[in-house]
């Protein structure tokens, strides 16, 4: 791979600083017409560009790339992978973190990695191997119809304060109180202690964020259409590698992920250079 093809110098110091970068209109058109009815597919909806009255709840399928060839092109996007493989410094692999969304609206401040407490747990230790993991999401819709957007807490990948843990934590226990009462799309993100990226999307935008950093999704409310994700993530082929997959394979069994690849993906991954050997 020639060195720095895909990512510039500003790239790079932001995915360090701040543990994300934004690739707008990394998908066509074609392209993000052809998921969302794929999507539909999935979830036996309606073969057509749906409005909010035509979908009145949130669907979610754990693992859906991997489990769902018509996806598998987005793994191993070249661009994607060779701006991913820039960002992370190395050869990265596939770790299966995949998921397919519709309408899954605002939700709690978290981290996306095994161990979610700042500073606590092997994620954070870093003597032997860098903790070099992203997740990737793919927006489908735009901001104008959906109100979909993502809020990223910069730099929580690397620190947090007291007084961050402490006001996230508050933020997360008032959002809990509220869903109880169906509640939750009317509350902002709102944030002091840190400093605050809300990503309005376009449709065919791609966020990649380290697994460490502090997110949440943007709320639903008042919107024309559904919003439409997909995520994928990647790793270097490192120990933490490895423990990400098991988390998610062996300690996750609520979400139902694959505790095998499909014989056509595990091929087409190790084509690829992406496959992760467990």
């Amino acid at each position: 791979m020639e060195k720095y093809k895909y990512t510039s110098q500003s790239d790079r110091d932001q995915f360090e600083k701040d543990g994300y970068c934004i690739l707008p209109n990394l998908l066509s058109v074609e392209d993000v017409e052809k998921y969302k009815l794929t999507i539909n597919k999935v979830f036996d909806l309606p073969n057509k560009d749906l409005l909010m009255t035509d979908v009145r709840k949130t669907y979610a399928l754990a693992d859906g790339v991997t489990k769902n060839s018509d996806f598998w092109p987005l793994i191993y996007n070249d661009y994607l992978i060779g701006f991913v493989s820039e960002l992370l410094n190395g050869d990265i692999k596939y770790t299966q973190h995949s998921d397919i969304h519709i309408n899954l609206g605002g939700g709690r401040f978290h981290r996306d990695g095994r161990c979610r407490e700042f500073g606590i747990g092997s994620d954070w230790e870093e003597d032997d191997h860098p903790y070099a993991l992203v997740r990737i999401g793919f927006y489908l819709s735009d901001f104008k119809d959906t109100k979909s957007s993502v809020i990223l807490l910069p730099g929580t990948h690397k620190k947090e304060t007291r007084i961050t843990r402490f006001e996230y934590i508050i933020w997360n226990k008032v959002r809990s109180f509220f869903r109880k009462f169906g509640a939750n799309n009317w509350l902002p993100h709102v944030f002091f202690s840190n400093r605050r990226i809300v990503h309005k999307s376009k449709a065919g935008d791609c966020v990649i964020f380290h697994q460490r950093l502090l997110h949440a999704g943007g709320t639903l409310l008042n919107t024309k259409k559904p919003k439409y994700a997909i995520f994928t993530s990647y790793g270097l082929n490192n120990q933490h590698s490895y423990n990400h997959v098991d988390y998610y394979f062996n300690q996750r069994n609520d979400l139902d992920y694959l505790k095998s690849l499909p014989k056509n993906l595990h091929d087409k991954l190790k084509s690829h250079d992406l496959l992760l050997k467990r």
